[in-house]
């Protein structure tokens, strides 16, 4: 009997057994179609039921009925969860059923917490809560009732249901998100967006991205008190500059986000002056018609002690030089933001400069500057600012794209994420390279105190013939401000550029240029890079300063099997110089397009045979390679 149940599968299954130690076992044809005597059970855990079974007094026959519940609660209210075991009886299991409707509101509104984060997007998208709603008298006033709790409000959005579909509903918070990127707003869009206005009492959140014809009509209604809204975004699509401002009689008590792009604030920042609550404030391309002086922002700052995010940006280089010289700040102590964690800033560096020295911000993590180009760059007070705000550290890189140079500063992981970011927008490399100088000098007291600096390149949208606009004499003005460095890092794209730059060091540059560097890292073979960075090396040692060479190959695994390399590709390289007069320069950008598409598994190797290319083309005709072994042996 007991081996055709005994099966692990039934873990968790309640075995019926007697309670009763004296169980009478006599077969009773009425009772069963089997005629035996049913037994009355208890619920007891399938575990150790033969030992329950071998404790049952039975007579000679053995034969008796047991039942089993196996995947399912028994009928028998038995069988039900059982309450843990009392001091009156330990060993007697209680079984208890109870309606949902007993909880109380704390615990239903508990359930419904749950149920919200597990339809967390669609909760208030598509109305979740009203499925909830729809339950009971009792669960809709709950749920009514306690709509803050579970962050209920009405969503108007493209293609939200209409006002009057929703008009029945209790006055929920209104968020009004319409974005106008993809031109697919209907007249219906247009006329939720005035409606849900006019509602200013209930609207919580704000976000507005269209043209500034439509926009202009959407400001006329906020005119008034928005007691409850939190989240003002509005943001023009137009690309040149508008003249819009936010109605000067619009009075937000209550708001934390303010983000304005295209947008202006009205004379005197009347909005700004009647919420303290301000966490993050965003005004981006400002133009001339909404243009505001450093000196009236610093103002209405001090009136913010909760503000984290500031974003200031311009549309255009304003001021114009001749209008710098009413910046200067009046001579007053400066004006503390005691929780301010971000700067960002895009404009001309006068503007900035004459900001930061006004504000002290000790708790700034994190400082971002774009700048637009400039022939000369004034940063006296944005140098004593950086200097005397802690936490960017020893740590930096110089970087030059496609639309600038960037100077990173302090600890970062990926690219572009250092705690100070400044970025100058220009295109060509040479005004790249005497962009960054010029900030790197300006900034003597920041790169001063760098011990471990990068320099890199990428080359996605740089001109093909990139290398040939740079001039060695570039490199040694933007590294002679690096006086603290002890570490250099060179990227792989510039190694040839420096190790050119290094080589042509001599005289008195020699205790000029890095005067301690001591490690030098390029991503080279160490046997290429001693070749590479031998005189550099030479040259140092004889007066006095070694540096450590570090070779860090590119690809830090083990290469597969070369591939065939299509021989076509090969010599449409290897063709480009035809005789020893045309090739007193080998066109290097080849092998570096060469070397980005034979992908990252074969960079290292790219790199080996750049170092041998310039000797192979002032000798070779045109030849026809048809692998890459094939051009390997022609540097035995």
């Amino acid at each position: 009997m007991g081996g055709n149940i005994v099966k692990e599968s039934l873990t968790g299954t309640y075995c019926g057994f007697c309670k009763r130690p004296l169980v009478s076992t006599v077969p009773r044809p009425s009772r069963n179609r089997r005629g035996l005597q049913p037994i009355v059970t208890e619920g007891y855990p399938w575990i150790g039921w033969e030992w329950l079974i071998g404790c049952l007094p039975m007579p000679n026959s053995v034969d008796f009925g047991l039942c089993v519940c196996v995947g399912r609660a028994a009928p028998d209210g038995s069988f039900l969860v059982p309450l843990p075991p009392t001091s009156e009886q330990p060993g007697y299991s209680v079984a208890y059923r109870t309606h949902i409707h007993i909880l109380d509101n704390d615990s239903l509104l508990q359930i419904f917490g749950y149920y919200r984060l597990e339809h967390k997007e669609n909760w208030n998208l598509r109305h979740m809560w009203r499925k909830l709603a729809h339950v009971c008298r009792r669960w809709r006033y709950l749920i009514y009732d306690s709509s803050s709790h579970l962050d209920m409000y009405l969503l108007l959005t493209n293609d939200s249901p209409s006002m009057d579909t929703l008009s029945h509903l209790p006055p929920l918070p209104l968020v009004i998100d319409y974005s106008d990127r993809t031109e697919t707003m209907t007249r219906k869009d247009e006329g939720h967006i005035h409606l849900g206005l006019q509602q200013h009492d209930l609207v919580r959140q704000v976000i507005l991205e269209a043209p500034s014809s439509r926009l202009r009509i959407w400001l006329e209604p906020m005119n008034k008190l928005f007691p409850r809204l939190e989240h003002l975004s509005i943001l023009s699509t137009a690309v040149d500059e508008t003249d819009l401002t936010l109605p000067e009689t619009l009075e937000v008590p209550d708001l934390r986000r303010l983000s304005l792009h295209g947008i202006g604030l009205p004379t005197g920042f009347p909005l700004l002056s009647s919420t303290i609550a301000l966490s993050t404030l965003s005004l981006t391309h400002i133009g001339a018609s909404t243009y505001f002086p450093p000196g009236d922002l610093v103002t209405q700052l001090q009136g913010l002690p909760r503000l984290e995010e500031l974003s200031i940006g311009f549309a255009i280089p304003i001021p114009l030089p001749s209008s710098e010289g009413r910046l200067l700040p009046a001579p007053i102590p400066p004006v503390t933001l005691p929780t301010l964690r971000r700067l960002t800033y895009r404009g001309v560096d006068v503007y900035i400069d004459n900001l930061v020295v006004q504000i002290n911000t000790p708790l700034l993590e994190r400082l971002s500057l774009t700048f637009f180009f400039d022939l000369t760059f004034t940063l006296v007070n944005l140098t004593e600012f950086i200097h005397r705000t802690e936490g960017f550290g020893d740590v930096a890189q110089v970087i030059f794209h496609q639309y600038g140079a960037s100077i990173d500063a302090g600890y970062y992981e990926p690219r572009g994420i250092g705690k100070l970011n400044l970025r100058v927008n220009c295109e060509p490399l040479d005004w790249q390279m005497d962009a960054a100088t010029q900030v790197c000098n300006a900034l003597g007291k920041v790169v001063s105190v760098v011990e471990e600096l990068t320099l890199d390149l990428d080359e996605d949208g740089m001109p093909s013939n990139w290398e040939n606009t740079l001039d060695n004499m570039l490199w040694h003005d933007l590294l002679l401000p690096f006086i603290g460095v002890k570490k250099l890092h060179i990227g792989s794209l510039l190694t040839l550029e420096l190790s050119r730059a290094l080589e042509s060091v001599a005289g008195g540059l020699v205790l000029e240029l890095l005067p301690e560097l001591q490690n030098l890292g390029v991503q080279l073979e160490i046997d290429d890079a001693k070749k590479e960075f031998s005189a550099f090396i030479e040259t140092r040692e004889s007066v006095g300063r070694p540096v450590h060479l570090l070779a860090v190959p590119s690809i830090p695994y083990a290469e597969p099997e070369a591939p065939q390399l299509d021989a076509k590709v090969l010599q449409g390289y290897a063709t480009t110089v035809k005789t020893p007069k045309q090739s007193s320069g080998f066109p290097r950008h080849l092998f570096l397009k060469y070397m980005n598409n034979i992908g990252k598994l074969y960079r290292n190797r790219a790199i080996h045979l750049i170092s041998i290319c310039r000797t192979f083309f002032i000798q070779a005709e045109e030849q026809t390679l048809r692998s890459h072994d094939e051009l390997m042996s022609l540097k035995e």
